[in-house]
C-alpha cells in the first residue's frame, strides 16, 4: 500500500470530489455494517412480536427498511460517481507524465523497450493502476467501516441477549479469511507481471507487422506472422486465465468460511431457544460482518495487479538520461557557419557486439555536399544520429564551428539543422 501513496497526489485537482465520494463511503459503510441490522431489531420485534399496532405505527415501521436502503443506495452511487470523476482525472495526469517521460528520453532508452512494451506501458499499465488507485481509495473506505459497523452490531445484539458465545465466533472466523487472500493475492501479482509483460509482446508483434506491412508481403510471410501472433494471443490468454482463477476463487473461499460461522452461530441461538425476531438481525449483522471481508480481499487482490504495474510504469518513469544539458551551455544566437567536425568518434549501441563507429573522423566545410555512403549496418544512420545530440560518443568528439555539441543547448543545436 505505501508504494501507492506518492500517486495519491494526482488527486489534487479533484480534491474536493474525492473528500466527497470518501463521504459517502462512509455513509455507506455506516448504513450497511450497523444501520441495516440495527433497523431490523428495532422493526421485526414489533411487527413480529404477537401484538397489534396501530396503521401509522405499521407504516412508520415498515418505512424505516425502504428508507434505510434508499440512504446506503445514494451514498453508494454518489462514491461510485465521485470516484470516478477522480479516477478519470488520475489517468489522464498519469498518461500525461509518461508521455512526457517519453518525449525526453535518449534515443538509445527506445533501443532498450520494444515500441509495444512503450505502448503498454503508456496504456494498459496506467489504466490498471488507476483502477487501482480508485478501487482502493473506494473500497478501503466503504468496506472497513461496514465491517465495524457490522462488528459493533455482533456485540451489541448478542450482549442484550448474553450471547457472548457468537461474539467468539466472529472474532474466530474473520482472521481464517485473512489466510486465503494473502496467498491468493501473492500469486495474482506473479501472474499480473507476466501478462502485462505479454501483453507488451503481443502490441509490439502487431506494431511490427502493421508498419513491415510491405516486406510481409513481399516475402510471403503471411503464414509465418500469423503463427507467431497466434502463439503470443495463446500465452497471453493462459495468463489471463490463471489471474481469473485466483481473483474468482477469493470469494467462494470466503464465504465458505463465513457461512460455517453462521452455521454455528445458529446452531448456538437455537440451543439458546432465541426468537425469529432475536435470530434475524444477529445473522444479518453477522452476513454484514462477512461480507465486507470479501471485498477488502478484493483490495488485496487489486493492489497486487496494480503493483505489477505500478513496478513497469515506475521503470519507464525512472529510466536514466544521459543526454544532459550542459551546466554552463555556450550560447548559439546566430546561425552557424556550417562547419561540422568528427573528431577520433567511436560508438556502439547497447547490448551491440561490435563498434559501429571506431575512431572516425571527418570534416566538412561551410558549403560543402557530402554524400554518406555504405551497406546496411555500416553507421550512417548513426553518424548522422550524432551531429543532432540523438546520442553522444563514447569517445572523441563532434564539433560545428569548432564547438563540442555537447556544449551547446539541445534547443540551440537543433534550431541549427534540417532533416529531410
Amino acid at each position: 500500500m505505501k508504494r501507492f501513496l506518492p500517486y495519491f497526489a494526482l488527486l489534487k485537482p479533484v480534491r474536493w470530489a474525492f473528500v466527497g465520494a470518501l463521504l459517502s463511503g462512509l455513509v455507506f459503510g455506516v448504513a450497511s455494517g450497523f444501520g441495516l441490522p440495527f433497523v431490523a431489531q428495532k422493526v421485526f420485534p414489533v411487527l413480529f412480536g404477537g401484538q397489534e399496532v396501530d396503521q401509522m405505527t405499521l407504516w412508520g415501521y415498515l418505512m424505516i427498511l425502504p428508507m434505510a436502503f434508499a440512504l446506503r443506495g445514494i451514498s453508494g452511487f454518489l462514491n461510485t460517481y465521485l470516484i470516478a470523476v477522480c479516477g478519470t482525472a488520475v489517468l489522464n495526469q498519469l498518461r500525461a507524465r509518461v508521455f512526457a517521460k517519453l518525449q525526453q528520453m535518449p534515443l538509445l532508452a527506445y533501443q532498450k523497450h520494444p515500441t509495444g512494451d512503450l505502448l503498454t506501458r503508456a496504456n494498459s499499465d496506467t489504466a490498471q493502476l488507476q483502477n487501482t488507485l480508485m478501487s482502493v481509495s473506494n473500497d478501503l473506505v466503504k468496506y472497513p467501516i461496514t465491517l465495524l459497523g457490522a462488528v459493533a452490531a455482533v456485540i451489541y445484539l448478542a450482549a442484550m441477549q448474553h450471547q457472548l458465545q457468537l461474539i467468539l465466533i466472529l472474532l474466530g472466523v474473520i482472521p481464517l479469511c485473512v489466510i486465503p487472500i494473502r496467498f491468493l493475492g501473492m500469486h495474482l501479482q506473479k501472474r499480473a507481471k507476466q501478462s502485462q509483460a505479454q501483453n507488451a509482446n503481443v502490441t509490439d508483434i502487431l506494431n511490427e507487422n502493421i508498419r513491415g506491412v510491405r516486406e510481409v508481403k513481399l516475402y510471403a510471410q503471411e503464414a509465418f506472422q500469423a503463427s507467431r501472433f497466434r502463439q503470443a494471443i495463446d500465452q497471453l490468454r493462459r495468463f489471463a486465465l490463471k489471474m481469473v482463477k485466483y481473483s474468482a476463487s477469493l470469494n467462494p473461499i470466503i464465504e465458505f468460511i463465513s457461512v460455517i460461522g453462521i452455521t454455528v452461530a445458529i446452531y448456538f441461538a437455537y440451543r439458546a431457544h432465541l426468537t425469529l425476531e432475536v435470530v434475524a438481525p444477529l445473522i444479518m449483522a453477522l452476513y454484514m460482518a462477512y461480507e465486507p471481508v470479501k471485498k477488502i480481499g478484493g483490495v488485496h487482490n487489486s493492489l497486487k495487479q496494480g503493483g505489477a504495474s505500478l513496478e513497469r510504469i515506475e521503470q519507464l518513469l525512472n529510466e536514466p538520461n544521459d543526454m544532459q544539458e550542459p551546466a554552463e551551455a555556450i550560447p548559439m544566437n546566430n546561425r552557424a557557419r556550417g562547419q561540422v567536425t568528427f573528431e577520433k568518434v567511436s560508438f556502439s549501441y547497447p547490448r551491440g557486439e561490435r563498434r559501429v563507429l571506431d575512431d572516425f573522423s571527418l570534416q566538412i566545410q561551410p558549403g560543402e555536399v557530402v554524400g554518406v555512403v555504405g551497406p546496411s549496418g555500416a553507421g550512417k544512420t548513426t553518424l548522422l544520429g550524432l551531429l543532432p545530440r540523438l546520442f553522444d560518443p563514447q569517445k572523441g568528439a563532434v564539433k560545428i564551428d569548432g564547438i563540442d555539441v555537447r556544449q551547446l543547448k539541445m534547443t540551440d543545436l537543433r534550431l541549427q539543422l534540417a532533416a529531410v
